[in-house]
């Protein structure tokens, strides 16, 4: 089922969904969505596999920074080096440092682009596996974990049924909407996607709206 398709399917069945669908429209499964303040977005649909490797390094760009401050290095990153495996393994560590990034995190973006170059990881197979599996893969990733994971699956797979409940954004808005209290509980909240599935990202996605309109 088609993205448009999955969120009619859920509005018909949910008022919240409806509501949230009348304000922000469509979700944007891109990256675009992944990051809105970012022009020079990927197109909608069909990532081409050889592009799983530069959305992996974005989302290590990503963890745990403000989205400006991310975005900056991304954008820094993305000019000086071509996001391919055999650019970063041979890229000098002092370089990537300059560029923004971490430490640990240029640390993780070689190791990433060697275990591809020696074929360790075949990253174009993610696109056949079953969530779970995907999950399983990426979050083994050494510097990767369960947000990347989910970002993979949403924002480059498009996978219609995620509930990212490790982003903070997105759980400060699934807790205001679905009146879980600011205090609710990792399993309070994963719990609580199960009133959208089979297309909880539909559900997550416009949450994530909500949380960006109300902040602004």
């Amino acid at each position: 089922m088609s993205v448009n398709a999955a969120a009619d399917w859920l509005a018909e069945r949910d008022p919240l969904i409806a509501a949230l669908l009348a304000r922000h429209g469509y979700p944007r499964l891109s990256r675009e969505s992944f990051d809105p303040g970012r022009s020079g977005a990927a197109p909608e649909a069909g990532a081409p596999d050889a592009d799983t490797f530069a959305f992996l390094v974005e989302t290590v760009v990503y963890q745990q920074l403000s989205g400006n401050s991310a975005r900056a290095i991304f954008s820094r990153l993305s000019t000086a080096f071509e996001l391919i495996p055999k650019v970063f393994d041979a890229a000098d560590s002092a370089d990537l440092l300059a560029a923004g990034l971490s430490r640990s995190k240029a640390t993780t973006l070689k190791r990433l682009a060697r275990a591809v170059m020696e074929g360790s990881i075949d990253l174009s197979a993610l696109n056949s596996m079953p969530d779970a599996e995907v999950r399983s893969v990426v979050s083994a990733l050494p510097g990767f974990g369960p947000w990347s994971a989910s970002m993979v699956l949403i924002f480059h797979l498009h996978r219609l049924d995620i509930w990212p409940v490790e982003d903070l954004a997105f759980k400060r808005s699934a807790c205001r909407l679905l009146n879980l209290g600011t205090g609710a509980e990792r399993d309070e909240v994963e719990a609580s996607g199960s009133r959208f599935e089979p297309y909880r990202t539909v559900a997550a996605w416009l949450f994530w709206a909500d949380d960006a309109f109300t902040s602004g």
